[in-house]
């Protein structure tokens, strides 16, 4: 009688689960090379649909029982997050200046936030506040910079492409044989 072990059918789901990523990645780089600017048009509309994703979330915190002393500033933040989604929706033309302003604005939030925290002797906050300035520089930055950012999908694209050549080798490479014997038990 056959059967397969169960690091047979581990072996053959992981070769092929390697192979999809892989297969995923390259269509997605191929996607990068012939239109960037379909791509970074996903991209900004994902970035829209995100802000407004946390400026509902925001909402939804203000109304927790223990956040009552912030709702005013966590509901303005979810107005301000809610405005620039659809901004960034609807005007894509300038989305990226949305988004730099966007991510400048909730790393000026996140790391006032962290510095009041420290009253309260939060741990945390050393890695709040440089996430905070982290979020504030890239937002300036793609502020600064957006028309290079069709450059950088691009380069993305480029390393989409290695990635996914390496996975489906990878998957590939470890494929293991189907030999009658070696999934025989008596």
């Amino acid at each position: 009688m056959k059967m397969k072990t169960s690091k047979t059918s581990s072996g053959n789901s992981m070769w092929l689960a390697l192979l999809a990523c892989g297969v995923a990645l390259v269509a997605l780089s191929i996607a990068t090379f012939v239109n960037a600017e379909s791509v970074l048009g996903l991209l900004v509309y994902v970035a829209g649909v995100a802000l407004c994703g946390v400026g509902a979330a925001l909402a939804v915190v203000s109304f927790l029982p223990n956040r009552r002393e912030e709702r005013p500033r966590l509901l303005t933040l979810a107005a301000g997050n809610a405005l620039l989604g659809a901004l960034v929706m609807v005007f894509s033309r300038f989305a990226l200046i949305f988004v730099g302003v966007a991510l400048a604005i909730d790393g000026v939030g996140a790391a006032l936030n962290a510095l009041r925290q420290r009253k309260k002797g939060k741990k945390s906050r050393l890695a709040e506040i440089f996430l905070g300035v982290a979020f504030c520089v890239l937002g300036v930055v793609v502020v600064l910079f957006h028309a290079a950012i069709q450059t950088l999908i691009g380069t993305l694209g480029l390393l989409l492409l290695i990635a996914g050549l390496l996975l489906s080798i990878i998957g590939l490479l470890t494929r293991s044989p189907q030999t009658g014997a070696g999934n025989t038990s008596a």
